[in-house]
């Protein structure tokens, strides 16, 4: 997160269940997810499979997504990265 901070990147997050964290000399609140968030952001990454998500809704909104838990299983996208 610092390196992408340091080249200007804006992070925010999104989880149900963790509404706030800090991590160094970072400190952010959880934004609730909806179509007009994803479409303004450049690349969403999913770190956990919370079965509450809309996936459909990350997936149609989106311009690329990082998948690091298998979360989309099944959708075959172009913007969709799996790791």
């Amino acid at each position: 997160m610092n390196i992408l901070r340091a080249k200007g990147a804006k992070i925010t997050y999104t989880d149900p269940y963790i509404q706030e964290i800090a991590y160094q000399k970072l400190s952010m609140k959880s934004k609730p997810l909806s179509k007009e968030v994803l479409s303004r952001t450049d690349c969403a990454v999913i770190v956990t499979d919370h079965s509450n998500f809309d996936y459909n809704l990350i997936v149609a909104n989106s311009k690329l997504i990082v998948d690091t838990r298998n979360a989309l299983k099944g959708i075959q996208k172009k913007h969709i990265v799996r790791l």
